[in-house]
């Protein structure tokens, strides 16, 4: 039982960062936005944020934070 949770969880989370990944290009790109112009906002490396947008990876909470407001997004528009 506990091992159906714990992949449930993650399966659950994979989910999650595939919508976030897919959702914080378009937005991006909506924007008119350059990865290098968020990453730099966000104190990080280009190919860090690169990677937020390419396949799921785990993100901090404070950038995410930071993310949302640079996009003048709410955090669950960033995730649904």
């Amino acid at each position: 039982m506990r091992q159906n949770f714990k992949n449930f969880r993650f399966l659950m989370k994979c989910i999650i960062l595939k919508k976030f990944s897919k959702n914080l290009k378009a937005l991006r790109l909506k924007k008119k936005l350059t990865q290098e112009t968020i990453a730099d906002f966000l104190q990080i490396h280009t190919v860090t944020y690169a990677r937020y947008e390419t396949r799921p990876y785990n993100i901090r909470l404070y950038n995410l934070y930071k993310i949302s407001k640079v996009l003048n997004v709410k955090i669950d528009d960033l995730i649904r």
